[in-house]
């Protein structure tokens, strides 16, 4: 008996110490991970306190140009402003900060809701499973729970830390904040292109292209309206002729209106630019297909068909919008290429028939100048050559023969002709009034 007691004790001894043995291996596996975890902890803290440093410092650096922008608009503005636009432009200050509120507001609220819905569908298998712990037919007080599966329901909750990091990196305020101040060549962060509107990349209005295109018509109204007056003055019904105000200075008033003129075109131009801009980004109406479809060889389903396969779904509908987004913008340039030809085309013709209708004017002046200096040579040969002609053979005739007959006839031919001397004589002398 004392035999079988001091071994069962031994085996007893030795269970005790391989259990002992055990827990010293799991609290020093414990400790392991929980420095472990630390080291995580610390290392995506500095990571966190990096993007924070980083993401100040771009703001601070878009205050600054920002700043600098528009100390430049005022300096700018400080020569050839308006005061008659400066409420226009206060309107406009207040338009775009309404704007800015606008956005902030939707996206604040639309951000919230979808981080809302993103978070409480990661949740909820995560507390399905917490819950399913929680009641388990275990009755010790103890959770015993795999490693495998902790390290899932870790993995989940990282998920969820990382859905609303990028929620909130994609939410930040200042990648929604607009300038104040309108600065001319800055309206835009990137440049459009027709592709890019075309493919339809600009889906909102922006009040600050529609504010400078206003800005571009009340310029181009108060131009219009110079050279209207300009024009009154040189096309007035009411202007007399031989008024010395208007004959005195046409050098001057044409150069001025031709400057107007000249401002007047560039000016509309820009606003027609900005409003093909507009009616791209919010059209009135659908293009008309056969009307836009210029080149034939730019076709949607031509484009297809050089480019390799694209599988079914989502790939071959991003290419066959990208494709009709390509189709329609260079329709659309050729377009506006061909009528700035038939614009041209009917200018020319314009030109043509202006300039073969003072071809003809003059031809006609230079035929009837032509023909009155033949009436005049054929009068002055009628009523001055004959006569003297008939004159000098008489006296011709006397110096030679010094008679009496001829002395006679001489006389007599001066006094037949004296008649058309005389009348030649008034009509080729200067009239006393000039």
């Amino acid at each position: 008996m004392g035999c079988s007691a001091m071994r069962r004790y031994i085996s007893s001894s030795q269970m005790a110490l391989s259990r002992g043995k055990g827990s010293l291996d799991s609290s020093s596996s414990i400790s392991s991970d929980l420095e472990k975890c630390f080291l995580d902890a610390h290392t995506e803290s500095n990571a966190l306190t990096v993007e924070k440093l980083k993401r100040e410092n771009a703001r601070l650096k878009s205050q600054y140009e920002e700043l600098r922008c528009q100390y430049r608009q005022l300096l700018e503005e400080a020569k050839q402003e308006k005061f008659d636009e400066r409420r226009v432009n206060l309107l406009k200050a207040q338009v775009m900060q309404l704007e800015r509120q606008v956005i902030l507001l939707s996206e604040g609220l639309s951000s919230q809701a979808c981080r809302s819905q993103d978070v409480e569908k990661a949740l909820d298998p995560l507390t399905q499973r917490l819950r399913s712990l929680q009641f388990s037919k275990d009755p010790a007080a103890d959770v015993v729970i795999a490693r495998t599966e902790l390290a899932e329901l870790v993995e989940r909750c990282e998920d969820v830390r990382q859905k609303l990091h990028r929620n909130n990196q994609v939410t930040f305020p200042e990648d929604l904040a607009m300038p104040w101040l309108l600065s001319g060549s800055k309206l835009s962060k990137q440049h459009t292109t027709l592709l890019d509107l075309c493919y339809g990349k600009t889906d909102n209005l922006n009040l600050q292209g529609v504010s400078a295109l206003e800005s571009k018509l009340s310029q181009l109204f108060k131009h219009l309206h110079g050279m209207r007056q300009t024009l009154n003055l040189l096309l007035a019904p009411h202007q007399e002729p031989d008024n010395p105000v208007v004959h005195g200075t046409p050098t001057a008033i044409y150069a001025r209106l031709l400057n107007q003129s000249h401002r007047c075109c560039t000016i509309l131009d820009r606003c027609c630019l900005d409003l093909l801009t507009l009616s791209l980004i919010v059209p009135s109406a659908p293009w008309a297909s056969p009307e836009q479809q210029v080149i034939q060889e730019l076709e949607v389903e031509n484009i297809l068909a050089v480019l390799p396969a694209f599988p079914r779904g989502a790939p071959l509908q991003r290419a066959r919008r990208a494709a009709q987004a390509l189709s329609r913008a260079a329709n659309y340039s050729v377009l506006m290429a061909q009528q700035q030809v038939e614009a041209l085309e009917a200018e020319l013709a314009f030109h043509r028939s202006l300039y073969s209708l003072q071809v003809r004017t003059i031809e006609e002046l230079v035929q009837g100048i032509r023909q009155a200096y033949q009436a005049f040579q054929e009068n002055i040969s009628q009523s001055l050559c004959v006569p003297l002609q008939d004159v000098l053979s008489c006296y011709e005739d006397l110096r030679s023969t010094a008679s009496e007959a001829a002395l006679h006839r001489f006389l007599s031919a001066f006094k037949s002709n004296l008649a058309q001397i005389r009348e030649a004589v008034d009509a080729f002398s200067p009239s006393k009034s000039e």
